[in-house]
């Protein structure tokens, strides 16, 4: 059953520990995401981050379009400090199925990078587009960023 709100209706749903939100978005300039981890979707716009664990590590799973937005309560850099605020210091961010990223985006993966690295954590990147490579060659993050190809040698580079 989901809870009408003025701008959509939000549907919870728990898929084994995995908690996430989907937002439907009736209101063509107001994006609202969920509170907890979640699913946003808006019109053709999207943007899915779902954690999960493996050990201890976190994986951040994106999907969609990573990029600014009206309005946003949480953000993939707010996501990140949560994990951070609770111990974990090893985070991969997969972009397997991120579609666009714009400068709002690379500027939220930079701010979790450093909130990572100051903590001495460890945050990584895997399975980036080569459209997305580029960007990030770019702007020269390549230069910071661990970038791997598939997630099994992302997650052992951890140790």
């Amino acid at each position: 059953m989901p809870w009408k709100t003025d701008f959509g209706a939000i549907f919870p749903k728990s898929i084994g520990k995995i908690k996430s939100f989907r937002l439907i978005d009736f209101s063509p300039s107001i994006l609202i995401l969920a509170k907890y981890k979640g699913v946003v979707e808006r019109g053709k716009e999207h943007m899915r981050i779902v954690a999960r664990h493996k050990n201890d590590i976190v994986i951040f799973d994106l999907e969609g379009e990573i990029k600014r937005s009206d309005i946003t309560d949480l953000t993939l850099h707010q996501l990140v400090k949560e994990q951070l605020d609770g111990g974990k210091r090893k985070i991969l961010l997969n972009f397997d199925a991120v579609e666009f990223i714009d400068s709002f985006g690379v500027g939220e993966i930079l701010a979790s990078y450093i909130s990572t690295h100051n903590l001495g954590g460890k945050l990584k990147l895997v399975k980036i587009s080569k459209k997305l490579f580029l960007i990030f060659q770019v702007t020269m993050l390549t230069k910071v960023l661990d970038i791997y190809e598939e997630e099994e040698t992302a997650l052992k580079s951890f140790f």
